[in-house]
């Protein structure tokens, strides 16, 4: 089964999914954010992920200028099939000049 969790802080909520392509070991990476101290203009953001049924390891990353209080990024990794699980760290500038850290959401789910 695909999925993850939302985690909340005092500035907004952070999210992470992992979805199975079903296409030889690919999975898409889900990144989510919601600020509630006005728009986000600036995110950053790494997933390191697991697979534990190949002893393996990898990670995605980026950073990106935005004007909206909810940011959502998807991007393809290649994990390999086996059961994958991951987790975000990240950060974000809101209009306001707030810096708000992401709380770690996680992310899994099985490979094909």
């Amino acid at each position: 089964p695909d999925s993850g969790d939302t985690v909340y802080g005092n500035c907004g909520w952070s999210s992470l999914n992992f979805t199975n392509q079903a296409n030889g070991g690919w999975m898409t990476v889900w990144e989510k954010a919601y600020s509630y101290d006005g728009p986000i203009t600036y995110v950053n953001w790494s997933v390191n992920w697991t697979n534990w049924d190949r002893d393996s390891g990898g990670n995605v990353n980026g950073a990106m200028f935005t004007f909206n209080a909810f940011w959502y990024h998807d991007q393809a990794a290649w994990t390999n099939t086996g059961y994958v699980s991951g987790y975000m760290n990240g950060w974000v500038v809101t209009a306001l000049g707030a810096v708000c850290t992401f709380l770690t959401p996680s992310g899994w789910t099985t490979v094909t």
